[in-house]
């Protein structure tokens, strides 16, 4: 019997067995993380938030599954992905994404996909999706060492600089779709709609929702009655002081104005944890970025256990994102 893809209501037992196997391997890499993930997972298949389809190569048993979130008017985004260990190889992952094409073209093309297939390494993936349309994003994860001195900023070259506050939300929401107008990014967020992704991220910074802002290193930057940068931070027990988002709007960039509220945060950050890394990923393809927190002393590190090295994401897509205007 040939391979195929069935709903996961078909073969429920299968289903709970498969997901309960990548918990397991998953959570040898990274513990709580797996587990809030296997919650998330089984949460949107139950409301059906995103759909879940079993590979079956014979009969009653199956070896896999992956689990896709549809983004409407668009396609669909794969979020999960597993194959188990006996059943892992280039081929069959060719195989694979073979039936995710075929087996619901009404719901669009594959847009993006998770790059962390357990046991298959991305090398192996590429020769897969390369010849697929599908293109790499890579994404570093760089430490400041804690030893490493930081700058007194100096002058800012315009606009004055404060520490980011609530009422701050609706500006910074125009600001981050001014920034990530041209970014390939967006087809790894929620509903790829820019503007509704940026209030829901930027809401939920200050809500909490989505992570804790720690205020004594987050700061927006004004010129004119607008704000025109900002850099938004975290303190994670776990993993110590994170950037999670340092935005310049287009028009402003090339002015060092990135490098002062960088300079800013870290020096805030040393105040109260003069020990502690400071962390933060960024894709490598973003030059301007990447060449930023390299000349600062950020240093290229092996991602933590489990986290994705990147993502796959469709050419033709990347390729209408880059040459939309920037507003």
């Amino acid at each position: 019997m040939a391979p195929r893809l069935v709903a996961w209501k078909e073969l429920p037992f299968e289903a709970e067995r498969l997901e309960g196997l990548r918990l397991k391997e998953q959570s040898r890499l990274d513990g709580k993380v797996a587990e809030r993930q296997h919650e998330r997972l089984r949460a949107d298949r139950e409301s059906e938030r995103i759909v879940v389809q079993l590979l079956t190569p014979a009969g009653r048993k199956a070896r896999g599954f992956v689990a896709w979130r549809p983004i409407a008017g668009r396609g669909r985004r794969i979020e999960f992905l597993y194959l188990e260990p006996r059943y892992r190889s280039a081929t069959r992952l060719q195989a694979l994404f073979t039936l995710i094409r075929e087996q619901d073209p009404a719901s669009g093309p594959v847009l993006a996909s998770t790059d962390l297939c357990l046991g298959i390494a991305v090398g192996k993936q590429a020769g897969v999706l390369v010849s697929q349309g599908y293109v790499h994003v890579d994404h570093a994860w760089m430490v400041l060492a804690p030893n490493r001195s930081v700058a007194v900023p100096g002058k800012l070259a315009l606009g004055t600089i404060r520490h980011a506050k609530p009422q701050d939300a609706s500006a910074l929401i125009r600001l981050y779709v001014r920034a990530y107008a041209r970014s390939e990014d967006q087809l790894l967020w929620p509903t790829m709609d820019l503007e509704r992704d940026a209030s829901t991220f930027i809401r939920g910074v200050f809500s909490g929702k989505i992570y804790s802002l720690d205020n004594e290193s987050s700061f927006v930057l004004e010129w004119g009655g607008k704000l025109i940068g900002a850099i938004l931070t975290t303190v994670d027990p776990g993993t110590g002081p994170f950037i999670g988002d340092l935005m310049i709007d287009p028009a402003f960039q090339g002015r060092g104005l990135g490098r002062h509220l960088l300079a800013r945060s870290v020096a805030a950050f040393r105040v109260r944890a003069p020990s502690a890394p400071v962390g933060l990923q960024v894709e490598v393809q973003n030059r301007s970025a990447f060449a930023l927190y390299r000349s600062f002393g950020f240093r290229s590190r092996p991602h933590p256990p489990g986290m994705r090295h990147g993502a796959w994401l469709r050419k033709l897509d990347v390729e209408r994102i880059k040459a939309q205007p920037v507003a």
